[in-house]
């Protein structure tokens, strides 16, 4: 092994290129060039003795001995921000920091996109990397997802809870005000189904809990591809109302209220264990959790969620 000194340098650079999975995003997120990175990963690879990312097709993917360091070195260079932090004190309006959220895409149409704006004013140097998957948790810092599919060992805190409606074409002749029972099941529906598995979403899972078997005309991915879909269709699709409001105000579409019970969903903000003690995280998540207050009216957004 080559006697090399790793320095906190280097280390960001292996952090960074542990999450981006490539020496082109790596470098275009230090403001360098792509040889510059390569140099600290062959300095890298000559302390390890390791290969740290070997070629498979067109792409580079992570050694097994290089996945077992992407927590510890995470871990490192969060508490040495920590410590950097402690001693400069932290001030939103010239800090210059990088986080990666995970987010449904309802979330990042209509939270995130709320926060960034905010961003935007009062700390425009924090940025924001927004995950629609989640390919390795340990980079993820912040999660918005809802009770079910949180992760119970994380903190969590409430953002908003939202119900489901109907959304459909202005026009739709089965709606007025209302629209029956009978009518909506009969009636073909837009579905989201959630990536390459498959998987069914909260209302199609707890339509179908219910008992509610509704015709599928078209399935989806993303909640956000919907909206333009029904423009001058005589499909239904159920989403959640403040989702709803928006697109409404966006593409000739109304929303009523579904015709049975239906429960609502709760939706939290998680953050990872190695963001404790450090400050601009804890301000971030401040001004997320603010962020929900403004945009839902939210009385329960902040507290605390156990379970």
């Amino acid at each position: 092994m080559a006697n090399l000194d790793l320095n906190l340098n280097l280390l960001a650079t292996l952090d960074v290129l542990l999450s981006e999975g490539s020496v082109n995003r790596t470098a275009a997120r230090f403001g360098v060039s792509q040889a510059a990175i390569s140099v600290q990963l062959a300095k890298l690879r000559g302390h390890f003795g390791d290969e740290i990312f070997v070629p498979r097709g067109r792409r580079l993917v992570t050694t097994p001995f290089a996945e077992t360091l992407r927590e510890p070195v995470r871990e490192l260079i969060e508490q040495a921000r920590q410590v950097i932090g402690l001693r400069q004190g932290f001030d939103p309006a010239t800090t210059e920091r990088d986080f990666h959220v995970h987010a449904g895409d309802i979330d990042a149409i209509l939270l995130l996109s709320h926060v960034i704006r905010g961003l935007h004013s009062v700390a425009p140097n924090i940025r924001l990397y927004i995950h629609g998957s989640v390919a390795a948790p340990s980079m993820i810092d912040f999660f918005i997802r809802p009770v079910g599919l949180h992760t119970p060992e994380f903190s969590s805190c409430v953002l908003y809870t939202d119900h489901y409606c109907v959304l459909a074409d202005a026009g739709h002749p089965a709606l007025a005000d209302s629209i029956s029972a009978p009518d909506y099941l009969a009636a073909s529906h837009i579905v989201r189904h959630a990536g390459h598995t498959g998987a069914p979403s909260f209302e199609a899972a707890t339509m179908a809990r219910l008992g509610h078997a509704r015709k599928v005309g078209q399935v989806v991915e993303h909640y956000g591809s919907i909206p333009p879909m029904l423009v001058g269709t005589r499909y239904l699709t159920t989403v959640p109302t403040y989702f709803a409001r928006q697109m409404a105000e966006s593409f000739p579409l109304k929303f009523v209220s579904l015709p049975f019970e239906f429960p609502g969903q709760t939706i939290l903000l998680q953050w990872h264990p190695h963001l404790v003690g450090d400050m601009a995280a804890n301000w971030l998540r401040t001004f997320i959790v603010e962020s929900a207050i403004e945009l839902y009216a939210s009385e329960s957004a902040g507290e605390l969620f156990v379970g």
